[in-house]
């Protein structure tokens, strides 16, 4: 983005499988005001992207303010594995069904309930250890 021929803003973007990809965004502090520069440049962005039949839109990583304006209240994150061979393929798959149980909120409140009592009988355990010293 360019005011009177200097350039103001600059964001590297790109589009893949329907989401937009908002990269490295930047403006020059000359031009920091209450109506930012780095905010009418998202604007545009936002405003390209809806008029390109854009599905989704990726801020990226990080709590920022603007992304917290122009974001919903959902996240989410994806995760990838990679795998080669027969044992690659068999960890990918373990790790993809542990990821669709975590998603299964009983499923994930009864593992940390395990977790807290498995806890408790190994402090509990460790303090017998220490008295009978």
């Amino acid at each position: 983005m360019t005011i009177n021929g200097d350039d103001a803003a600059f964001a590297y973007a790109f589009v893949a499988h329907g989401k937009l990809h908002y990269y490295w965004p930047a403006f020059k502090l000359k031009y920091e005001s209450s109506l930012s520069v780095g905010q009418i440049l998202l604007m545009q962005v936002v405003r390209d992207a809806c008029g390109d039949g854009i599905i989704s839109f990726d801020f990226l990583h990080g709590d920022a303010e603007y992304k917290s304006f122009w974001a919903t209240n959902t996240s989410r994150v994806d995760r990838v594995v990679v795998c080669r061979g027969y044992m690659g393929y068999l960890i990918a798959l373990s790790y993809y069904l542990a990821w669709r149980l975590a998603r299964i909120n009983c499923l994930r409140s009864f593992y940390h309930r395990i977790r807290m009592i498995i806890r408790r009988f190994k402090q509990r355990t460790a303090m017998l250890q220490i008295r009978s010293y």
